[in-house]
């Protein structure tokens, strides 16, 4: 009777175990370099996945559904950079994108200020 307790014990235990939550390799990264790896391979549907995937609660499913190709781009990307065993989940980390998305406005609101700055010299 004893021996059949503890090893009852011992396969809850385990099975528990079994269903442990992967941890996202990116929480550990370091953010602003792969902020500046992606914005370096970026295109226009990455950027549109960016907005989807910085908050997925405001994103229509649609879209998360159209992004889940770039996600299979991105995880080649990232799997150059030495990130192993990446899903799509682990690819649509919002911290990520929030970062990017704020890197893509401030690059956007200096080119318009540049522009402008250069539209008021023109004679």
């Amino acid at each position: 009777m004893r021996t059949t307790f503890i090893a009852l014990i011992f396969m809850a235990a385990f099975s528990l175990s079994a269903c442990e939550k992967k941890e996202n390799p990116f929480t550990k990264a370091d953010i602003d370099h792969l902020v500046s790896l992606v914005y370096k391979n970026k295109t226009r549907e990455i950027e549109f996945c960016a907005r989807q995937w910085a908050d997925q609660s405001v994103a229509k499913s649609g879209d998360l559904k159209k992004c889940e190709a770039i996600a299979v781009q991105l995880i080649h990307l990232f799997q150059k950079e030495g990130f192993k065993g990446l899903t799509a989940e682990d690819v649509e980390f919002p911290s990520l994108w929030i970062t990017f998305n704020k890197k893509a406005k401030a690059a956007a609101d200096i080119k318009a200020g540049v522009k402008q700055l250069n539209d008021a010299f023109k004679w």
